[in-house]
């Protein structure tokens, strides 16, 4: 018996840690993201400047 509810138990945590989350807010204002390395889909490297 405490198989079961164990089992239960587990399966109810894992459901409930697969919900999806809310979506965050919209950006308020532009980001810029420095010192990063770029690689592009088709196998392009692009590397930083410095």
């Amino acid at each position: 018996m405490k198989h079961i509810l164990l089992s239960l138990g587990l399966l109810a945590a894992t459901t409930a840690a697969a919900q999806v989350p809310a979506p965050a807010p919209p950006q308020s204002k532009p980001v810029l993201l420095v010192g990063g390395t770029l690689h592009v889909g088709n196998g392009t490297v692009v590397p930083t400047r410095p």
